[in-house]
């Protein structure tokens, strides 16, 4: 389970309630809206904040690194049934 703390931070924790983890880093670098994972369960589409624009980003759940979509930021984001790359649609 992943949800959105209200500094911004996204935690991670088990169905059951147990092992909470800060998956990534707050405070308000990610946007309180939907999240996605990925078919596979490696990654999680988020929104960050890059400047003053909101910018989708996918953060890979082993590690937590986080990786900006800047080329998609003008589009709605998700991901494709097969789990391969990310499609964009402009809004």
């Amino acid at each position: 389970i992943a949800y959105y703390r209200p500094d911004g931070a996204i935690i991670l924790m088990a169905p059951d309630g147990s092992n909470p983890r800060q998956l990534a880093p707050g405070p308000g670098d990610f946007l309180p809206i939907p999240m996605s994972w990925s078919p596979d369960q490696r990654w999680l589409l988020a929104r960050t904040m890059q400047g003053q624009n909101a910018t989708p980003a996918v953060i890979e759940v082993a590690t937590g690194i986080v990786v900006p979509l800047d080329h998609l930021r003008s589009y709605a984001v998700a991901w494709r049934p097969a789990g391969n790359p990310l499609a964009g649609r402009a809004p």
